[in-house]
């Protein structure tokens, strides 16, 4: 509830030991024998606030507590067998953050380098120093954020691989505690696709994780060459990547200027894998690429340069300042640019696969009905190393679909995912769109001319 006592419907409740969650039997993906972690780590409180989390194995977890508009609240210790679970939520407000970083006995680590990141609407990247103690404080003050993952705490130390986390925003979580362990290295080598070695490649750090946490870098992209760290390849192409985490599954990204990134090469520190259950029997799979020991490699196409203009339907005017991505069909690369002054763009580097090239909206209010709309370009005939010029985007009032999300009495449902794919996102690979219900149940979104399909995803019921 909230300090009035009126219920709150669609808090999100999460385990966050998910050892607790761990099915008995493992799965085999890629030949190896995975745990699996059931979708029981999560629950969402209904209309009258209350929430069941069932099938669980014996021990205590802490819980996170989150919700719209209020501050999250982490409960500590809790046991399985707890009934009737009382839980107020506040207001968010604004705090101080401090923390603490020790090795994998426990002792502290001096002169540790902690950073904090920041993705909102300015940029903003702090660093301090652990002390003797490894204890660190930052000195301004935190407000807080609507947004979710816009504050990220990564720590850095020679000899010690990287630990990072998305930081609650709050004001719900004021006290970081970091395990650093020994570090790990990965080797391998970055090539052209005729194999030959490409020079002065960067290869850097995406994202990593255990059964318990995921820490994707990836979400802070204006940060994160400044951030993750990273290495170059010599004239042989090969890469010796120092500083990496243990007990982890990485993700790691190479890129070299003229060429393009097609893809994100997991890589592991640990002897187990993990896959996560996403609604009806969907999972996640993290640790099923090779081990750190084995040598990677990358192969980078000649990247495709992308031109053209974005109006309005109405005037004809230069659409300025707006984001556009191009999703692969086939392929799990992306590439992202935004339009100038005069609604043109230039976007470098582009994977040369057929692909969606997107209009990417502000969203932050998925409850809000967008104002405008835009079909997808389809990109079928794109040549390595060549320019695909005179591209042409128009933002067009569309038509608008509204419904209604009730439960099976007629309650209506606050909260929910409503996803759709349309002529804006095409079914042939691209990312749907979403909406959120409001506190009635209704939702509306708006769309360019074409069929469209709207569902709700299982992992949002």
């Amino acid at each position: 509830t909230g300090k009035n006592g009126n219920p709150i419907s669609m808090a999100r409740i999460e385990l966050l030991n998910k050892e607790l969650a761990m099915l008995p039997n493992t799965i085999e993906i890629s030949g190896r024998r995975t745990r699996v972690i059931s979708q029981n780590h999560y629950a969402q409180t209904g209309t009258d606030g209350s929430f069941r989390i069932k099938e669980l194995n014996q021990g205590k977890t802490d819980i996170a507590v989150r919700a719209d508009n209020y501050q999250t609240q982490i409960l500590k210790d809790i046991s399985i067998d707890t009934k009737d679970l009382k839980i107020t939520l506040d207001k968010p407000m604004a705090y101080l953050l401090k923390g603490e970083v020790v090795d994998g006995e426990g002792n502290p680590i001096k002169d540790a380098e902690v950073t904090l990141a920041q993705n909102t609407d300015k940029t903003i990247i702090t660093k301090v120093q652990t002390n003797d103690q490894g204890l660190f404080e930052f000195s301004d003050v935190l407000e807080p954020i609507a947004e979710l993952n816009t504050r990220m705490l990564i720590t850095q130390k020679d000899g010690f691989g990287l630990a990072g986390k998305i930081l609650d925003t709050t004001g719900g979580e004021t006290y970081v505690k970091f395990v650093m362990l020994p570090e790990e290295t990965v080797t391998g080598r970055v090539v052209d696709d005729s194999g030959n070695p490409i020079e002065g490649a960067t290869v850097g750090l995406w994202s990593f994780g255990s059964g318990n946490d995921f820490f994707n870098m990836s979400m802070f992209f204006s940060q994160w060459t400044e951030i993750a760290p990273e290495v170059k390849t010599d004239s042989e192409g090969r890469f010796v990547f120092k500083g990496l985490p243990t007990e982890s599954n990485m993700n790691i990204r190479a890129y070299s200027d003229g060429y393009a990134v097609t893809k994100i090469v997991n890589t592991k520190t640990t002897e187990e894998s993990y896959a996560m259950q996403m609604g009806d029997g969907m999972m996640i799979t993290t640790g099923t690429s090779p081990e750190s020991t084995e040598e990677i490699e990358f192969v980078l196409p000649k990247g495709v340069t992308l031109r053209g203009t974005v109006t309005y339907e109405d005037t004809g005017q230069p659409v300025k300042g707006l984001k556009l991505g191009t999703q692969s069909i086939k392929e799990s690369a992306w590439s992202d640019g935004i339009t100038d002054e005069s609604g043109k763009f230039e976007m470098k580097g582009v994977a040369p696969y057929p692909c969606n090239l997107l209009a990417m909206f502000d969203d932050k209010d998925r409850r809000a009905l967008p104002e405008w709309a835009a079909a997808a370009v389809v990109l079928n005939d794109l040549e390595p190393g060549k320019v695909k010029d005179n591209i042409k985007i128009v933002l067009v009032k569309g038509g608008i679909i509204r419904g209604k999300v009730t439960d099976a009495v007629g309650n209506p449902l606050d909260g929910i995912d409503i996803a759709f794919y349309s002529a804006a996102r095409p079914r042939a690979g691209a990312a749907c769109q979403v909406a959120y219900t409001s506190k009635d149940g209704t939702w509306s979104y708006r769309f360019p001319k074409g069929e469209v399909y709207v569902y709700i995803p299982s992992s949002s019921l």
